[in-house]
């Protein structure tokens, strides 16, 4: 009796604890298999599309039509050559004006009451003549025929060719023919002395860059030339 009694006592706890875990599977919630990630991820690929972007070739970048060309080598200072001066004197033109090349202008003696007419002739070109000291590497050598005439009734004029000079369109003085380079001694303009009713014609010549525009130039006279200001100013073309 008592055997049947703990027996019983045993199995009614054992079948309650299987219940409770039966009811607790029942309830809890089945878990759902996993998705394949190509079917949830998958997309629609065009093959005439793919073809396409695989046979076209890389696009190069585009050319600008519109670009400046090279620009051509200029003539003058803008081919890097300028005018220099190394003498001792030499002249700027500065404010004074430039008469046109064939207009006769008057000056006055720096001493004395001399009074004397000076005009210039049109230019020559000499690229064959000279050394690398004048006219020097890429340049060329301009020469001027000028007349001086003396007008004043009384006094003299004296003057020389340190009294001539020639800018370019920056106001840089250009290197004379005083050595006599290019030029013979005899058509250079030496020191002179005009007295009433005398004349005389010379040359005077600078080394300017080749292919230079002489448009740009001036031609100058101050018989005061260790002042380094012109009195006068022609166009040099």
């Amino acid at each position: 009796m008592n055997r049947s009694r703990s027996t019983k006592a045993l199995v009614v706890p054992a079948l309650l604890a299987t219940f409770a875990l039966s009811a607790c599977q029942d309830s809890a919630p089945t878990a759902a298999p996993p998705t394949s990630p190509t079917s949830s991820a998958a997309q629609t690929v065009d093959p005439d599309a793919t073809s396409e972007a695989t046979s076209a070739p890389a696009e190069s970048p585009s050319e600008d039509s519109g670009s400046a060309s090279p620009e051509e080598s200029g003539s003058g200072e803008e081919s890097g050559k300028a005018c220099k001066n190394e003498s001792t004197y030499r002249m700027e033109k500065e404010e004074v004006e430039a008469k046109p090349l064939n207009t006769t202008q008057r000056a006055k003696a720096d001493i004395g009451r001399g009074e004397a007419e000076i005009s210039f002739g049109e230019p020559t070109i000499d690229t064959a003549g000279g050394d690398n000291f004048f006219p020097g590497d890429g340049m060329q050598t301009v020469i001027y025929p000028v007349t001086l005439k003396m007008v004043a009734s009384e006094g003299a004029f004296i003057t020389t060719k340190l009294a001539f000079g020639m800018v370019d369109k920056s106001d840089e003085a250009c290197q004379p023919d005083t050595l006599s380079k290019v030029m013979k001694p005899s058509d250079q303009l030496s020191v002179t002395t005009l007295k009433p009713g005398d004349s005389i014609s010379k040359k005077v010549a600078f080394a300017v860059p080749a292919g230079a525009k002489l448009e740009d130039y001036a031609l100058l006279f101050n018989d005061n030339y260790a002042s380094g200001e012109a009195a006068l100013a022609w166009k040099a073309k």
